[in-house]
C-alpha cells in the first residue's frame, strides 16, 4: 500500500514537473513573439509616420 502511494506520489511530481517545463517553455515562446511583434509595429510606425 505504502509503496504504490509511494509509486504514484512520485510519478505525480515528475508529471507536475514536466507540465511546469511545458508552461515555461510555451511562456518563453510567447514572450519571443510578443516582442518581435512589438519591434516589428515600431518599425511600421516609424515608417508611416517618416
Amino acid at each position: 500500500m505504502i509503496q504504490a502511494q509511494t509509486q504514484w506520489i512520485s510519478e505525480e511530481n515528475r508529471r507536475l514537473d514536466q507540465e511546469l517545463l511545458d508552461q515555461q517553455h510555451d511562456n518563453e515562446i510567447r514572450r519571443q513573439i510578443n516582442h518581435q511583434s512589438l519591434l516589428t509595429s515600431k518599425k511600421n510606425a516609424r515608417a508611416y509616420s517618416g
